[in-house]
């Protein structure tokens, strides 16, 4: 037969293009069917032992060349080294559509996986049989980046499926089997396939059935996949030992319900849509940090997920109930909390900027707490402190994480059994704005008191706070938080101790702030009234000097700057703005005890009550000051006054009062340091302080009545100052004694003390009144501190002129003090009262012949101090005088007297005239003499309070600036 013979019917060019198809499909299937599977099966095997580092054999593959189809058949995965299965699967099917050519990605319409079996071992704490594969990922070099692959898979099923995981760490052994797993598609082409796999998952997880299932509603412009979960009574400690390390967190007990749905919406030419919804229930829950300490208990906890867009990043809580939850919060000795420990793993870098989108947003509109508990344990202190709220009941609603969003809650609780405390707020967490109703009743300072008792040195025994207010908070951006509180605080029945000694330190029956005002930035506190009943605190002075004040507060040692240490900048107060309206205190008590010296002393302030109205930090702002109490119970003390207290603006203007105190308990300070007891006395003071620009300009008036030393007292510490004699001299008639004490300084200055000047001026007046008492009474006496010394004439006993006035001063200050004496002690200048007697002896010698002539004329009654001798007769009774002496006298050469001129028998006179110093001695009694004759006579002195003092010496002593011819009185 001729094959080039037309076939009826059939053009021979038709005939051949026939004849050339068949021979290209038989050679396409020959390729496909056999030529293909036989060179894939053994390249496969190659590239995948090389790659995994690991056998792997295969036993068939087929290809089906018309329907795209692959077929792979007995493939096996064996361990490293040749050991048993690590991964195999009995057959895996993939049907690919011819247009994955032109749509640049594969376009899978089927997968379907028949019986896998995985092998896990875990060897140890961190590594698998599998951890070398993930090592040798992580080393390759980063690949050049490429565009993303584009894929559509659709219709993904695993069939008989096992996983067998050998936990060697905690030699135990787990199992996974009959899985079966169905997905409709996963795609990010648009591009639908046809759909005919219902989602769902099944499975045996140790023995324990396990299945979803879903539906799929494929449309022209959308497709839809649902997924449905409900599973019950999962036992968390099985399986919480594998979560990651980094947690920190373990749980001992509980078990979980979980009823879940997942939809997967797509719409040609948009984004996918991905929604949550469900139910998950924890019951019986108990959990441990990473020390194995209690952290968490709960009874049950509810949670019900309303549906949620998840790639819209939305998570909506419709609502959690957490039913008796008790949460265990601990602080360990180094200040680390047990909670720092728990969360997730630190990330990398990579990570962090991997999660550097928008957060989700999650939204709870209703969580409910019920019988709730926390335990609050810090060990960080001396002494452990324990909180416990209890009976937690929490009602929230509409909270969210969305910006501006706002919600409320409403809390109540019991602390320590005995403290109420409830709250309901309004809040926004994005920024983070909260504005609470806050009510607290009975908390008890003593229950936190070691987080103060290093710089309070004090132990609370009893006392509570409560208080009822609105707390404001806000956060906005990098700013600082804002805090302000408005609301009463009242402290009730506190009792406190000295801890070094267990003595009473402070009590107080009620403190209560009305209408507070408080802030942080800024800072400010408004009080509208703060009043004190029946406060008592107690000041004690131990036996080595020490003040329980300055131990119960402890100062800060600040560190003393280097050579090269900038200047430290002042800080900027906390409270810029401090105003306290009304401040009341009602019978407040202080008492002072002092056991530094040997007999003790006590005193108390009682019954102190007043006010202070208008404190303020405001540089302009004076505050009233009216206080009012007793010292002793007897004697009352009065302040009133303006002041501004706060450094940057001190301004006192205060007035003291206090009158007719009993100085008699002070004994045992007098005999400590005076040397004497106190028999008797009152004390009385007037004290006017005035600071203004740091400048202290004040007057001490100090009143002191009667006041009488007693018994002498053997003391080391005694002063040698004649004390006794100062309160004589400085006492009046009636017994009194004033002071005035000015103190002037800068209160800047770390040398200024106003009580150590006082005791300074004290002191100086003692001195003086030992060294110069006439000169201390000038004050009172004007002229006294002339008083002192008389100055006569050379070689005259009589009183000088000025002796009237001075004497009459000092009989003056002997009548108003009548404690006190003068003492009298005659002088005599060797030189110049020596020539002045030589000149009266001469004179009086003249005189004696003058009052001889007088007489023979019959004048009577005239004495030789009233003599007088004129120039005119002074040659005349000047030979008298001479011719009456008998001395050696010049002669002429028949042996009688010469006749000389004046001067010469003048000269010769005095030549023989002799002073001794038994004529000076005389002079120096005979003023003496005169002053107490003056005193006694003429000013009425008693003589028993003068006493004659007889000199050693009728000379002063060398070195004295006063003139030799003189008196010197002394009060004794």
């Amino acid at each position: 037969m001729n094959i080039n013979m037309p076939v009826r019917g059939i053009p021979v060019m038709l005939r051949k293009g026939i004849v050339v198809l068949i021979v290209l499909l038989a050679l396409y299937a020959v390729t496909g069917f056999f030529a293909l599977p036989a060179f894939l099966r053994p390249k496969l095997e190659e590239k995948l032992s090389l790659a995994l580092d690991r056998e792997v054999t295969i036993r068939k593959v087929k290809v089906n060349p018309f329907v795209l189809s692959v077929a792979v058949e007995g493939f096996t995965v064996r361990g490293k080294g040749g050991g048993e299965e690590f991964v195999s699967f009995d057959r895996l099917y993939l049907n690919a559509q011819a247009k994955s050519i032109v749509r640049g990605g594969p376009i899978v319409q089927e997968v379907r996986l028949t019986g896998p079996k995985v092998h896990i071992t875990r060897m140890d704490a961190k590594t698998y049989n599998f951890s070398d594969l993930l090592a040798k990922k992580q080393t390759e070099p980063p690949a050049q980046p490429r565009r993303p692959l584009r894929f559509s898979i659709g219709n993904i099923v695993i069939e008989h499926g096992s996983v067998d995981f050998v936990d060697s760490v905690a030699r135990t052994s787990h199992r996974v089997d009959d899985i079966n797993l169905a997905i409709p598609f996963v795609s990010n082409l648009d591009e639908f396939l046809d759909v005919f796999v219902q989602p769902r998952f099944s499975a045996r997880i140790n023995g324990t059935p396990f299945a979803l299932a879903g539906g799929s509603k494929p449309f022209k412009d959308s497709l839809e996949t649902s997924l449905s979960i409900d599973l019950k009574g999962l036992s968390l400690p099985f399986y919480m030992g594998y979560l990651p390390q980094g947690l920190g967190l373990g749980v001992d007990r509980g078990t979980l319900d979980l009823k879940a749905g997942l939809s997967y919406i797509q719409y040609r030419g948009k984004m996918p849509s991905l929604s949550v919804r469900g139910n998950l229930a924890a019951h019986d829950l108990s959990m441990k940090d990473r020390e194995g300490r209690p952290l968490l208990t709960l009874k049950e906890a509810r949670l019900d997920l309303a549906p949620s867009p998840l790639m819209s990043r939305l998570v909506n809580i419709g609502t959690l109930e957490l039913v008796s939850p008790e949460v265990f919060v601990t602080r360990d000795r180094a200040g680390r909390l047990n909670l720092s420990s728990v969360g997730s793993p630190k990330k990398t870098k990579a990570e962090d900027e991997k999660d550097s989108g928008s957060p989700f947003v999650v939204k709870l509109d209703g969580l409910t707490v019920k019988e709730g508990a926390v335990r609050f344990t810090d060990l960080s202190k001396g002494s452990p402190i324990t909180l416990v709220a209890d009976g937690i009941s929490l009602d929230a609603r509409g909270l969210s994480t969305k910006p501006d969003a706002r919600g409320s809650f409403d809390l109540s609780s019991r602390v320590n059994t005995r403290c109420q405390v409830t709250t309901n707020a309004r809040l926004s967490l994005k920024p983070l704005v909260c504005e609470a109703r806050i009510g607290i009743e009975g908390f008890e300072p003593a229950w936190v008191q070691p987080y103060f008792t290093d710089s309070i040195r004090i132990a609370v025994t009893r006392g509570s706070v409560s208080t009822n207010g609105t707390l404001k908070v806000e956060k906005k951006g990098s700013a600082k938080p804002r805090v302000e509180f408005a609301g009463n605080v009242s402290l009730t029945d506190f009792a406190s101790l000295d801890k070094a000694t267990s003595d009473d330190f402070l009590r107080c029956r009620g403190l209560t702030l009305d209408t507070v005002k408080a802030g942080i930035n800024p800072g400010f506190i408004d009080i509208a009234s703060v009043r004190i009943r029946n406060l008592s605190s107690r000041v004690l002075v131990a036996k080595d000097g020490s003040v329980n004040l300055a131990s119960i507060v402890k100062k800060e040692e600040k560190p003393k700057p280097g050579p090269a240490a900038s200047p430290a900048r002042e800080e900027k107060p906390v409270f810029e703005r401090i105003a306290v309206r009304t401040v009341v205190v009602d019978n407040a008590r202080v008492l002072f005890l002092d056991k530094s010296v040997r007999e003790g002393y006590s005193i108390e302030l009682s019954r102190l009550k007043g006010t202070i109205r208008g404190i303020s930090s405001s540089r302009l702002a004076r505050a009233d000051v009216n206080l009012s109490g007793m010292l002793d119970k007897t004697a009352p003390v009065l302040i009133t006054g303006t002041m501004n207290p706060f450094k940057e603006n001190l301004f006192v203007d205060l007035h003291t009062t206090l009158s007719d105190l009993d100085l008699s308990p002070m004994s045992p300070y007098s005999g400590k340091y005076v040397g004497y007891a106190i028999e008797k006395g009152k004390l009385s003071l007037d004290l006017s302080y005035l600071i203004r620009h740091k400048e202290l300009d004040s007057q001490n008036n100090v009143h002191i009545d009667q006041f009488t030393f007693g018994r002498e007292v053997q003391s080391l510490t005694a002063t040698k100052l004649p004390v006794r004699f100062a309160v004589s001299l400085l006492k009046d008639s009636k017994g009194r004694i004033d002071l005035n004490l000015p103190v002037k300084g800068r209160t800047d200055d770390p040398e200024f003390s106003v009580m150590g000047i006082i005791l300074r001026m004290i002191k100086n007046i003692i001195v003086k009144a030992a060294t110069s008492p006439f000169l201390l009474l000038e004050a009172l006496y004007p002229g006294a501190s002339q008083s002192n010394t008389l100055i006569f004439t050379p070689g005259l006993s009589d009183l000088p002129e000025d002796a009237g006035p001075k004497l009459a001063t000092l009989a003056k200050i002997l009548e108003d003090k009548p404690a006190l004496n003068v003492e009298i002690r005659g002088y005599a200048d060797p030189e110049g009262d020596s020539k002045g007697l030589a000149d009266h002896l001469f004179e009086r010698m003249l005189k004696a012949q003058k009052l001889k002539d007088l007489l023979k004329r019959g004048t009577s009654g005239v004495s030789i101090r009233d003599v007088t001798i004129t120039p005119e007769e002074y040659p005349i009774y000047l030979k008298k005088a001479y011719e009456e002496e008998d001395f050696p006298k010049p002669r002429n050469f028949i042996g009688l007297a010469k006749d000389l001129p004046p001067a010469q028998m003048e000269k010769l006179m005095r030549d023989h005239i002799e002073v001794g110093e038994s004529d000076l001695r005389l002079l120096a009694v005979s003023r003496a003499r005169k002053v107490q004759e003056h005193l006694t006579a003429s000013l009425q002195v008693q003589p028993s309070r003068i006493f004659l003092i007889e000199t050693e010496k009728p000379a002063p002593e060398p070195g004295q600036d006063t003139k030799g011819s003189r008196v010197e009185l002394t009060l004794k």
